[in-house]
């Protein structure tokens, strides 16, 4: 599984989770193996500065990285039609909060849904 984390900066799994999905600056993406963090990167997020229709255009990227999953504080209605579209599941999650915490809690409640 791949999870991306709408973030701050270029802090990995220290970061923090951005107040908004489709202008945040980075994404932190982290594979997922047996419940565990096996891998993680940060990208930046070249349609933070888009003048319009930054969250499809991010949906868009996303789904080409192969992203499952999206954390982030928000996402608008047009960016949550488009993920329900491309099978992207989304998590929402306070902003301010580390990635690596806003990660756990999403894999704890994706635990609790299939047990």
């Amino acid at each position: 599984m791949k999870i991306a984390v709408a973030s701050e900066g270029l802090a990995g799994l220290e970061d923090t989770v951005s107040k908004v999905f489709g202008r945040s600056p980075t994404f932190t993406i982290i594979d997922i193996e047996d419940g565990e963090i096996k891998g993680v990167k940060v990208k930046r997020n070249p349609s933070a500065n888009a003048p319009h229709g930054a969250g499809p255009l991010t949906c868009a990227r996303l789904s080409r990285l192969g992203v499952n999953s999206v954390i982030a504080s928000t996402f608008g209605p047009t960016t949550s039609d488009m993920l329900k579209e491309l099978k992207i599941e989304k998590y929402t999650i306070h902003a301010g909060m580390k990635v690596k915490d806003a990660v756990q809690r999403y894999l704890k409640s994706r635990r609790n849904v299939y047990s």
